[in-house]
């Protein structure tokens, strides 16, 4: 093992759910003061993406530095893949994990796997999900139903029980009058438990930082702040705005007011982090990772959902800063670069044994200088949500929007109907063609590996 010197750095990843990259490079406003100072002495991309447009199709690259394509469900890391913190777990490291209330990276779907202390907020409420189920093991109809449960936002019991109720309206009635429908009888709920788990998970955060008392650590935030609905703790451009109405009776302009402040109240939360890392004497000894799973369309010009199953540039570029410990790496990175490579390069530069099967772009610290490779081609790909629970009990779902990029193209291809969209036409896009084609075989049939080994793994249970 190389570079045993380096084993006592800890490691803490902060990733805000929807959060765009162009709120942290250059924006208007003044979001991110504390961001913006930790970027000083930071390492920072700007042209850094994620593999897929949402949650499920994004964590993981991030978690299992795999494709979308390489799951054996939606979202789901198979066993067979080592997670992050299991391979820190494995390197001596302590872990702790915090979910502020995304079902898609929750226990249910396996990103427990690893962690010593792992809480999950999935109940929008001050007691975390996994502490209440500590000890027993879901059978899969519980587990099943408490990911529908989340994931339609956790609506009052009455209206979640009548999901068939609320599909049916959606057949019959316009948009504006089941927006008008969830305004009167689902949003308050949600918004008042949000306002407060805000607060909560912050302090959760805090609390477990100033109680460490074993070194190396890891640490992953997963912060719902930049989620809809925006519901803003530290509120500078919306203070006028009723926030249930601009949420669910929807202005786009209003909107972005919210989602603004929602990035200001992130990066107050980093701040107050980054003081006590300074208090506790940590901060040097930290590497410190910042990013966004996925961004969001605001509404801006699209229909549908907030992240849909498309690759367009607003949902797949993200902001990524690096604060490495005891180094004079910093500055901006203007090369492409992917997240699935994030925490192998960073394995590399702690000198940790892991274990990675592909060939992915990474990025070396040598010196003062942090250098990008393998980073010729970027790729993308997308699961569709629309039948993602009937997939999720057949355990399919198989992606079907694929996406490739270089310096001078973007190509997005479309297996369901086997056409391609060049996002820039030039000499390029046949060669771009060429290689996507070839990404696509390969990953396929590490698809099928991957299912293969989760039966045997299931029957052996």
């Amino acid at each position: 093992m190389k570079n045993k010197h380096l084993l006592a750095k800890n490691v803490l990843f902060l990733c805000s759910d929807c959060l765009r990259a162009d709120r942290i490079y250059g924006y208007h406003r003044d979001l991110i003061p504390n961001i913006r100072k930790l970027m000083n002495e930071s390492v920072y991309f700007t042209k850094a993406f994620s593999v897929g447009p949402n949650t499920p199709n994004s964590y993981p690259s991030i978690f299992g530095h795999i494709y979308p394509s390489e799951t054996s469900r939606l979202g789901f890391i198979p066993k067979s893949v080592e997670t992050v913190a299991e391979t820190f777990a494995r390197n001596g490291y302590s872990t702790y994990g915090f979910n502020a209330g995304n079902a898609w990276v929750s226990e249910y779907w396996g990103y427990d796997r690893g962690f010593a202390d792992f809480q999950s907020h999935l109940n929008l409420s001050s007691t975390p999900d996994s502490r209440l189920i500590s000890g027993r093991r879901l059978d899969y109809k519980t587990r099943l139903y408490n990911s529908l449960r989340n994931l339609a936002l956790l609506m009052k019991s009455k209206a979640a029980s009548n999901a068939s109720v609320l599909n049916a309206l959606r057949k019959i009635y316009p948009r504006k009058l089941l927006k008008l429908y969830r305004y009167l009888f689902l949003s308050k709920k949600l918004y008042l438990n949000k306002r407060e788990l805000e607060k909560v998970f912050s302090e959760e955060i805090l609390s477990q930082i100033q109680g460490i008392d074993r070194v190396p650590f890891f640490m992953w935030a997963h912060f719902m702040t930049t989620h809809s609905p925006f519901v803003p703790v530290k509120r500078k451009f919306s203070n006028n705005h009723d926030i249930r109405k601009s949420n669910y009776l929807r202005q786009d302009d209003k909107l972005v007011d919210l989602y603004d402040d929602c990035v200001f109240t992130f990066d107050h939360y980093v701040g107050n982090i980054v003081d006590l890392l300074k208090a506790k004497n940590l901060f040097d000894s930290t590497i410190i990772i910042i990013c966004g799973d996925h961004g969001d369309l605001l509404g801006a010009g699209h229909r549908g959902r907030h992240h849909p199953s498309k690759l367009i540039p607003e949902l797949i570029r993200i902001p990524l800063i690096i604060k490495f410990c005891h180094s004079k790496v910093s500055g901006q990175v203007d090369e492409m670069f992917s997240v699935i490579g994030l925490f192998a390069s960073v394995f590399r530069y702690l000198g940790l044994s892991y274990k990675v099967e592909k060939d992915i772009n990474s990025f070396e610290v040598q010196g003062n200088k942090l250098i990008v490779r393998n980073n010729e081609f970027i790729y993308l790909e997308a699961r569709g949500f629309q039948d993602a629970f009937a997939a999720r009990c057949r355990g399919t779902g198989d992606v079907s929007i694929y996406g490739i990029m270089n310096k001078d193209c973007f190509l997005r291809y479309n297996s369901k109907y086997g056409t391609y969209e060049g996002v820039k036409e030039d000499g390029e896009r046949r060669k771009l063609t060429d290689v996507l084609s070839r990404h696509i075989q390969r990953n396929l049939t590490n698809r099928e590996k991957y299912r293969l080994r989760d039966r045997i793994c299931q029957m052996r249970l």
